[in-house]
């Protein structure tokens, strides 16, 4: 197989699993942010989904294309981040849990702290073109 055909697979693997991994935080930040009882899909069930964007993200910055590769990979860490956390800060339970726990009601802070979270999500978003701006400089 051709370099080019190579690199055009990894490109293609790459915005797919960025935009994958986009919907479904996406989805998951909106499920969170409707639902008042605190129980539903345990958002540790995501992470497994979040996990190749994170290696193709790392095969893509490494393939030559670093903006591309980083922006799938920071996606890839915020969503496996962000699927540990609701259930840590008590966002959002699996039904069993939901039940053992006592049936607790939402965290009372639960609207500001995923507004913060998806600001914060989205500034990361920006990472990657922050770090691999060109420089402005022309040579002499």
């Amino acid at each position: 197989m051709s370099k080019k055909i190579v690199t055009s697979i990894v490109v293609v693997f790459a915005i797919g699993a960025g935009l994958a991994s986009f919907l479904l935080l996406s989805l998951e930040i909106a499920y969170c942010f409707q639902n008042e009882s605190g129980h539903g899909g345990a958002p540790s069930d995501a992470i497994p989904f979040f996990i190749p964007a994170f290696v193709i993200g790392i095969f893509t910055t490494y393939r030559g294309f670093p903006k591309l590769g980083l922006l799938v990979t920071t996606l890839g860490v915020n969503g496996m981040i962000f699927s540990t956390l609701a259930e840590t800060l008590n966002l959002m339970h699996s039904y069993e849990d939901w039940i053992s726990l006592g049936m607790p009601g939402p965290n009372p802070q639960r609207i500001l702290i995923l507004s913060v979270a998806s600001v914060l999500i989205l500034l990361s978003l920006l990472l990657p073109f922050f770090i691999f701006r060109r420089s402005k400089i022309s040579p002499p």
